[in-house]
């Protein structure tokens, strides 16, 4: 990452290593307090299956733990998150009031951040928190590919992650990546999209 960092400085790019955005309490502290509708949310999921092993909320705490040999492996061994929302009561005003003010957190951390610093994009390793923040945000989110690990051969990237209504400049961002590391080797297609090429 660091490498593809000073590869994009010495093409004239400013970057600034260190955008600390909304700390991770207040961050997990946000999620928690939109937990508690979970059995209402996961409804339009859970039409898309015929058969499901578990649907209510305690159902899907129960069948963790029968299965925590594959459910709860040990680098996330508990479910403290699930256990809260099940024993939380909340109505879905409560819910709502909680989802704004996640909202409002997140995308003036992100705009102050951004504004602080004169950004354009925000970038992340690949595994970390940007995803659940731009969605919490309501922001666009973006992928951009580093290469592929030695141990195991999984492909590795970056997130991007911009200010709302702001996609076309994400995409400007992406492109620009691309021509900038065409040699990124792409991974393996799993479905022949050829037939389909020329069509859209």
């Amino acid at each position: 990452m660091e490498e593809a960092m000073r590869t994009i400085e010495e093409k004239g790019a400013r970057v600034i290593r260190s955008t600390p955005l909304i700390t991770m309490p207040e961050f997990e502290k946000d999620i928690r307090g939109t937990q508690g509708l979970h059995d209402v949310m996961t409804q339009p999921f859970q039409k898309a299956f015929e058969e499901l092993p578990a649907k209510a909320l305690r159902e899907v705490i129960e069948f963790n733990d029968e299965h925590a040999y594959v459910e709860l492996p040990k680098e996330s061994p508990d479910q403290d998150l699930l256990v809260m929302a099940e024993e939380h009561a909340m109505t879905e005003e409560t819910f709502e009031r909680a989802e704004r003010i996640m909202r409002m957190r997140t995308t003036t951390s992100l705009h102050e951040c951004m504004e602080a610093k004169g950004l354009d994009v925000i970038m992340a390793c690949g595994d970390g928190l940007l995803p659940p923040f731009s969605a919490a945000a309501g922001c666009p989110i973006g992928a951009v590919p580093l290469g592929f690990a030695d141990f195991n051969g999984r492909a590795f990237g970056m997130h991007l992650v911009v200010e709302a209504e702001q996609e076309e400049r994400l995409l400007n961002i992406m492109k620009l990546w691309e021509e900038t590391f065409p040699d990124t080797r792409k991974p393996q297609m799993f479905v022949d999209d050829s037939r389909f090429r020329g069509q859209f």
